[in-house]
């Protein structure tokens, strides 16, 4: 079954999707062909007004399925959504789906009654489908959705809250402009509802275990927060299997009536000749729609083995009649585990007939033992969206083993185990249930150690370059799904298991997974620690814990955990164990983003560094590169310059005698830190050139929207400013708004980086005036100051920029005021030496000289400010004196000066136009 994948070659592109594949022998899905489009959203959101490919069409190819989305990422940017119907990764109803018109007509009036009803329009209708497993409520709510053709409907994985936060995530970058590396998983989710605000939209919670509880309660990701004056607000539909849902209107769902199952008989059979053998088959089955699903594929491959047969065939329903009533519970490990799966509401038929049912299909599956371990595999993977090409590989050495798959997957695909859909695979929750609980645990660990081989080859891919990184996306929820189980069954004490938590952990980390990462890593640690007390694992899961909080912005706990685990590895392993060294680097290369922390982290670095022996080469120039980059914190732009010179081309020497990941890594982001350098110094030339190069290695490998390539290409522009080129300047400001526009969200530092760039160009250029730039330098600092919470060193730049402005136009008294406040900052990390304080230091001077020459002075008691103009005067006085407001048309919000307000609505008015 397991499928060995190298990144060394590339293979070709998929000429077929998977579900013809399936049926012929073409070629199959491979990860470095599969994009990670979600394809079930193209109906309601195409890509182009152009006639586009029919995806539910099994002809249909992945080609022409990948030429409907962007070349970049498999979301619609929010351009393109924000007028349209969004269907988020909803399905239709299955083909042989008998729709309950009585209750779908009550739910459908609920609703639409909700948004209409003036009386209504300002609440939350909450709404709960309830039922038991394999009863039918997901179809019912997908043949809502279906029904509802002017809301908006959003599909989301509700069985705990990992699998929740994780579908807000998704949700969030499909739609765009909405944050999700710095934020938790509440508020991405109060974000999602904020876009659909005064829009019909219908939030789908499927198999949501519980109102409330500390890992599957969805109530702290229900719309409570939400404006009244939204109209209307969303609506809530959950499905699950508890009725106790508070303040919500529950359905109960029944099983088919009588004539709803002649009806399913029809859509299955054809016709209504035998009646009286349907109403016989469907009573023996109790009208349960799983029960009968699962019969009526085995009674097709009935009628299939009489095809050939030169005998008057039998009636195949009449055989399963035969069979089913010959069968039944075997022993006592049968009857606990249905009583499981089975409320005890239900009596004991359903599990009965449930049984016989399944144990048919069980025998069959027996002749093919290939089957029956992709099934098994399966059920410890996500029940949704498993990619076919974890099984089917499209390798040319793998092409015997992929045959064999494929046939397995088709027998599975005729049992109605599986269905299969635009190269992705779906499984039951309640067979999926039922087959854990029938392996045993001996056998659950033979599974979930194939599921951990079959997955491990695409998590170890991800970062080497962006299509396996997208691979490593798709696989990367069942791949959690799989320690879930190992995290329950508490078998982290094999290493086997453990180490593969680990990867787990680091994977999260290497697609930028912070948020859920951390809280992954968090959790595991939590079970792990009481059972393995000091154990080496423990320590890797705390690294990769810091560097998850690090890169999430909670540098301060990163600091913590980094410090803790110097001490322990110092205690056990010594000083010069490669261990110790590397989280010395580690918690130097976090002390060294707060300017208190400087001196400490360059310290750290040359005790490291001294420490270093030969064979410890990489963590010696790590060490070294990181002690430069102190010294650029701290003003030694000089020093760092040659430090990093000489370590650049010590790296380059050794990448060409033994190259190594590592190496290359470290090579760039010395690089990167030299381009700094340069630019601090005036030589834009070079720091651009550097730059640039690494923009494209990062773009190549994780793509343009990652945070490390923007940042590359921002310092870039910044570089072509400094050059007077605004020019090209404003060319690649517009050229990565066009590209990367879901990245950059309204609360992403980039988009404010690159918006006051843009001014600064365009007041250069003569199209905007100076009080726009002194507004987007002020947002940004606004920015650094309330959402990054950075360290008040980072806010200097922007603040300086605004006293400048304020200088430029006649504002002395508040540029004076502003520089004062800059050089105590800048006191507090430099010496009276550094460049950038006997900059400021001088420009207080400039204020205090320019307001001499200030003829108007203010003449209300304690005040001495005084100015250049008698209009600057009078706009002091109405300001600070007397209170006046002006308030924004458009927002209401209020301003003390005319000039912002009319900065302000501009932009307001163009943010109202689009919304």
């Amino acid at each position: 079954m397991s499928n060995s994948y190298s990144g060394d070659e590339t293979l070709q592109s998929l000429e077929s999707s998977l579900e013809e594949f399936i049926k012929t022998s073409g070629q199959v899905p491979s990860p470095d062909s599969i994009s990670p489009i979600y394809f079930d959203e193209f109906e309601a959101v195409p890509f182009h007004t152009t006639t586009k490919p029919n995806t539910e069409d099994p002809r249909c190819t992945l080609e022409e399925l990948l030429s409907l989305a962007p070349s970049t990422s498999h979301h619609t940017s929010r351009a393109l959504v924000l007028n349209r119907r969004v269907w988020f990764e909803t399905r239709s109803p299955h083909s042989t789906y008998v729709e309950k018109e009585e209750e779908l007509r009550s739910i459908k009036t609920l609703i639409v009654d909700n948004d209409s009803n003036p009386d209504q329009i300002n609440t939350t209708r909450y709404i709960a489908i309830c039922g038991h497993n394999g009863i039918g409520k997901t179809e019912f709510v997908r043949s809502l959705a279906r029904s509802l053709k002017t809301h908006h409907v959003i599909w989301l994985e509700a069985e705990d809250r990992s699998k929740l936060a994780l579908s807000f995530t998704r949700l969030a970058e499909y739609l765009g402009r909405i944050p999700t590396n710095d934020k938790s998983a509440t508020e991405i989710a109060q974000r999602c509802y904020e876009h659909f605000q005064s829009q019909k939209s219908i939030f789908i919670f499927d198999n949501a275990e519980a109102y409330s509880g500390e890992d599957v309660g969805i109530e702290e990701f229900l719309p409570h927060f939400v404006d009244p004056t939204w109209t209307p607000l969303p609506n809530i539909v959950v499905t699950s299997t508890s009725s106790k849902w508070p303040t919500f209107h529950v359905l109960r769902m029944g099983l088919l009536t009588p004539e709803e199952g002649l009806k399913y008989c029809q859509l299955v059979f054809g016709n209504l000749a035998n009646k009286e053998v349907y109403a016989e088959f469907l009573e023996e089955l109790g009208y349960f729609p799983q029960f009968l699903q699962q019969a009526t594929a085995y009674i097709q491959k009935l009628q299939k083995s009489y095809a050939f047969s030169s005998i008057t065939p039998p009636c195949p329903i009449t055989e399963y009649l035969k069979l089913i009533r010959d069968e039944g519970p075997s022993n006592a490990r049968i009857q606990e585990m249905l009583s499981y799966v089975f409320d005890a509401d239900l009596g004991t038929k359903y599990p009965r007939i449930f049984w016989k049912s399944w144990k048919l299909t069980t025998v069959q599956l027996q002749k093919s033992p290939l089957a029956v371990e992709i099934i098994s595999v399966i059920s410890f993977l996500c029940a949704d969206r498993i990619p076919a090409f974890l099984f089917v590989s499209g390798r040319p050495e793998n092409l015997e083993r992929d045959f064999e798959n494929r046939n397995a997957i088709q027998n599975l695909l005729s049992h109605c185990l599986l269905t299969l859909e635009s190269g992705f695979l779906s499984i039951h929750r309640l067979p999926q249930k039922v087959i854990r609980l029938q392996l045993g645990p001996e056998m659950e660990r033979v599974v979930l150690t194939k599921a951990m081989t079959l997955l491990q080859p695409f998590l170890n891919q991800a970062g080497i370059d962006l299509n396996k990184t997208k691979v490593a996306h798709l696989c990367i929820e069942h791949a959690r799904n799989v320690c879930t189980h190992i995290l329950t069954r508490k078998w982290y004490d094999d290493s086997e298991f453990s180490n593969f938590i680990l990867n787990v952990a680091k994977t999260m980390l290497g697609l930028g997974l912070y948020a859920n990462g951390t809280q992954f890593t968090q959790k595991a640690l939590t079970l792990m620690r009481p059972e393995l007390g000091d154990d080496e694992i423990l320590y890797l899961l705390e690294e990769e814990l810091g560097n998850l909080l690090f890169y999430l912005g909670k540098r301060g706990s990163a600091v913590q955990i980094f410090e803790k685990l110097y001490e322990t590895y110092e205690f056990l392993y010594g000083v010069i164990d490669a261990r110790t060294l590397k989280i010395a680097n580690r918690w130097a290369n976090a002390l060294n983003h707060f300017s208190k922390t400087f001196k400490k982290a360059l310290k750290i670095y040359t005790t490291t560094f001294d420490r270093c022996s030969d064979s410890h080469s990489i963590i010696a120039l790590t060490a070294k590169s990181g002690a430069a980059n102190c010294k650029k914190c701290i003003g030694e732009f000089d020093i760092a310059q040659t430090e990093f010179e000489s370590i650049i081309k010590t790296i380059q020497d050794e990448i060409i005698s033994n190259p190594n990941p590592e190496l290359e890594e470290l090579l760039g982001v010395s690089q990167f830190r030299l381009a700094l350098v340069y630019r601090e110094l005036g030589n834009f030339e070079k720091a651009a050139k550097l730059f640039r190069e690494f923009g494209k290695l990062s773009k190549r490998r994780k793509g343009l929207e990652h945070p490390t390539t923007l940042k590359s290409y921002i310092d870039l522009i910044e570089c072509l400013i400094g050059m007077k080129q605004f020019e090209r300047a404003e060319m690649k400001i517009i050229k990565i708004y066009e590209k990367s526009e879901e990245a950059l969200t309204e609360n992403h530092l980039s988009f404010f980086q690159l918006r006051e760039q843009r001014a600064v160009v365009q007041l250069n250029l003569g199209q905007v005036t100076q009080d726009y730039v002194k507004s987007e330098h002020e947002d940004m600092l606004k920015r650094k100051r309330d959402m990054m919470k950075l360290d008040p060193i980072a806010c200097v730049h922007n603040e300086k920029k605004i006293a400048v402005i304020l200088f430029d136009t006649g504002e002395v008294n508040d540029a004076l005021d502003l520089f004062k406040k800059v050089l105590k900052t800048q006191r507090c990390v430099w010496t009276e030496d550094h460049r950038d304080v006997q900059i400021t230091t001088e420009m207080i001077r400039k204020c205090e000289h320019e307001l001499l020459k200030q003829k108007y002075g203010c003449t209300y008691e304690g005040c001495s400010k005084r100015y250049v103009k008698e209009s600057i005067l009078n706009r002091h006085i109405i300001q600070v004196h007397l209170g006046v407001k002006f308030s924004c048309e458009f927002c209401n919000k209020e301003f003390s000066r005319q000039d912002i307000l009319r900065v302000h609505q501009r932009k307001c008015k163009e943010n109202t136009t689009t919304s």
